[in-house]
């Protein structure tokens, strides 16, 4: 299965698994939940998840690269669902704005990438907004033990990144494993 196909599969997993059903669109889906809007893009292999701004771009192609950009990805939207992230977004009139990710460590917020400049007048005053989801974590979205990425903080935030690729599927793939799985004690 190509990235981009289980890909799709995966975040249809991700939004079911949270009751949630994002509106289709031509070459993706949009969904607002709590004060976060969402909206992934797939045009052939190029994905664009944007966080009310704050935006996430990769090529999925069929290499290990592809798929590690697809777990990240769905790393990244988990996060956002589930409040391990919010955006920071800063506006000023007539400018675009600026948006920080900022990742939560404990009860405190850590910030992360930042998109967007702040304008040269020191005296500008920006309208802030906090962009921010917080729904139930169902137990097949824990987070992994990978390591954050300097260029990809969340990695591993729902358990995507890091973890054993099935067969055909996406690294970390949950719509596909089964819980039939068996363990043995040692010798048996």
């Amino acid at each position: 299965m190509a990235p981009g196909e289980a890909f799709g599969h995966e975040l249809d997993a991700l939004l079911a698994a949270c009751d949630r059903e994002a509106a289709r669109t031509d070459d993706g889906a949009r969904l607002g939940a709590g004060t976060l809007d969402l909206e992934v893009r797939l045009r052939g292999a190029r994905l664009t998840v944007d966080l009310s701004g704050w935006t996430y771009s990769a090529d999925l192609t069929d290499d290990d690269d592809g798929c590690d950009h697809a777990a990240l990805a769905l790393d990244l939207i988990g996060a956002a669902l589930f409040g391990d992230l919010r955006i920071v977004a800063e506006r000023w009139p007539g400018r675009a704005g600026r948006f920080t990710l900022e990742l939560r460590l404990g009860e405190r917020w850590q910030p992360g990438p930042v998109q967007g400049l702040r304008p040269w007048n020191p005296f500008a005053r920006a309208a802030v907004s906090v962009h921010h989801c917080a729904l139930p974590r169902p137990a097949a979205y824990r987070p992994s033990a990978a390591p954050p990425l300097p260029w990809a903080p969340w990695a591993g935030r729902a358990g995507f990144f890091g973890a054993l690729p099935d067969e055909g599927g996406a690294a970390g793939s949950r719509s596909t494993a089964s819980s039939t799985s068996t363990t043995s004690a040692p010798g048996t």
